[in-house]
C-alpha cells in the first residue's frame, strides 16, 4: 500500500448527501453539503450566523495566495509540502507514483531550487514518505515497512539545510489500522508524534531516538505539548474531547463537539461552534468537512455552486477557494498540510496554488 490514502480529499456535492474522503482514509457523511453557503439562506442556523457572504480568498487575503508552476525548470513535476520560511517552501519530487525521492527548497520569489536530501524507499515499504512537515530548521516524515509478520512504523528527520535522513523512531505494530503516525510536531526543542494507540513519543529536535512518554497509551498528539483523546482515527466520537499539556499538566475537556482544536469545537451537524468549555462562539454557515479545525481557526465546507469554502472563525469571513465541482458534482482538493500552515490545490493546468494560512489576517 502506498500513501495515497493519507493525502488528498474527494468531496461529492451533487446530492443532499456528500461523501468526503479525508486524510487517513476516513469517510465522512455530510447531509447538507449542497446547501447555499450564505448568511442569508432560509434556515434558522444560517439566519443566526454572523458570517459574511463568501468572498474569493485571493481578494480577501492576497498575501496568503501564491501560485507556482506544476513543474520545475528541468521539467520534473513537484509537490509543495510545507513552508521553510515566509518565502521558501519545501517541495518533493517522485520516482514513481507517490514515491518521494527528493526534498527540495523552492524560492517563491524567483523559482530557484536547492536540493536538500534524497529519500530512499526500501522494497519492503508499505507506506511511502507521508505527512511531510517542516519547522525550526528541520524536516520530518514517516514511513512503514513489512518485517517478520508485523509492520514497522518509522519516523525520520533531516536538517532543512541538507544532509542525510536520520531514523528517529521505530514502532512495531501488528494491527494494520494502527500503522499511522499522527500529530508529527517540530518545536524549537522537540520532535514529538503519536503512533496508533501505542502512545506518544518524544525526542530532542536535532538528534537522538524518540522514547515513549510514560502514561500516554491511547493518547494522541494534537499540537505539542498538547495530547489527548479520542484521536483522529476514531470515527464514533468527537476528536480530542480531552486534552492535557504534558509540560504543565493543564487539562482542557471539551463540550460535545465534532472537530476540536485547542480552544474550539465544531459540532458534527454544523451550526453552533463552541469554546472547549461550552461557551457559544460563531454559527457555521455549513457543515464542517473533516475531523479537525486548522490553526484552531479554519473550518471547511462545501457549496453546490462555489465548491470548497473555508470559514474563518476569528474574523467571521467565508473564503471561496475557487475549487469548483466538475460536471458530476465532484470536487478534488487536499487537506491542509501537516504543518497546519500550507494548503495546496490545482485549478488550472500547469499551475499549483499555495495558500499560507498563517498569512490570513
Amino acid at each position: 500500500m502506498n500513501s495515497s490514502a493519507l493525502r488528498g480529499s474527494v468531496v461529492v456535492i451533487a446530492s443532499a448527501l456528500a461523501v468526503a474522503v479525508i486524510a487517513g482514509g476516513a469517510f465522512l457523511l455530510t447531509r447538507t453539503a449542497g446547501a447555499p453557503a450564505t448568511g442569508r439562506a432560509d434556515t434558522v442556523l444560517a439566519r443566526a450566523a454572523v458570517f459574511a457572504d463568501p468572498v474569493p480568498l485571493a481578494q480577501a487575503a492576497p498575501a496568503a495566495f501564491r501560485t507556482v508552476p506544476a513543474t520545475l525548470p528541468d521539467g520534473r513535476a513537484f509537490s509543495p509540502q510545507a513552508f521553510l520560511d515566509d518565502d521558501t517552501i519545501l517541495v518533493t519530487t517522485e520516482s514513481s507514483f507517490e514515491k518521494t525521492d527528493a526534498f527540495l527548497a523552492y524560492d517563491l520569489a524567483d523559482g530557484r531550487v536547492r536540493k536538500i536530501a534524497e529519500v530512499h524507499t526500501p522494497g519492503t515499504a508499505t507506506i511511502f514518505a507521508a505527512d511531510i512537515t517542516a519547522g525550526h530548521g528541520h524536516i520530518a516524515w514517516w514511513t512503514a515497512r513489512r518485517a517478520a509478520g508485523a509492520e514497522i512504523v518509522e519516523v525520520w528527520t533531516v536538517p532543512a539545510t541538507g544532509g542525510e535522513p536520520a531514523l528517529r523512531g521505530a514502532v512495531s505494530v501488528t494491527n494494520r489500522m494502527e500503522r499511522r503516525v499522527t500529530g508529527l510536531s517540530l518545536t524549537p526543542d522537540t520532535l514529538a508524534f503519536s503512533v496508533g494507540n501505542a502512545g506518544v513519543f518524544q525526542a530532542p529536535l536535532a538528534t537522538g531516538q524518540a522514547r515513549t512518554v510514560p502514561g500516554t497509551a491511547g493518547q494522541h498528539v494534537l499540537s505539542w505539548p498538547w495530547i489527548g483523546s479520542p484521536g483522529l482515527l476514531r470515527h464514533d466520537a468527537a476528536a480530542f474531547q480531552k486534552l492535557r499539556n504534558v509540560q504543565t499538566g493543564e487539562v482542557r475537556d471539551a463540550a460535545d463537539g465534532y472537530a476540536c482544536g485547542l480552544n474550539r469545537c465544531v459540532p458534527e451537524k454544523g451550526g453552533q461552534v463552541t469554546a472547549r468549555n461550552g461557551t457559544p462562539d460563531r454559527v457555521l454557515p455549513f457543515e464542517a468537512v473533516g475531523k479537525r479545525l486548522f490553526r484552531d481557526r479554519f473550518a471547511f465546507g462545501t457549496d453546490r455552486t462555489l465548491g470548497l469554502l473555508m470559514a474563518d472563525l476569528d474574523t467571521g469571513r467565508v473564503l471561496d477557494l475557487g475549487v469548483r465541482p466538475d460536471a458530476k458534482g465532484t470536487l478534488f482538493a487536499s487537506d491542509p498540510k501537516p504543518d497546519g500552515r500550507m494548503l495546496t490545490y490545482r485549478i488550472k493546468a500547469g499551475e499549483q496554488i499555495v495558500i499560507d494560512l498563517a498569512a490570513i489576517r
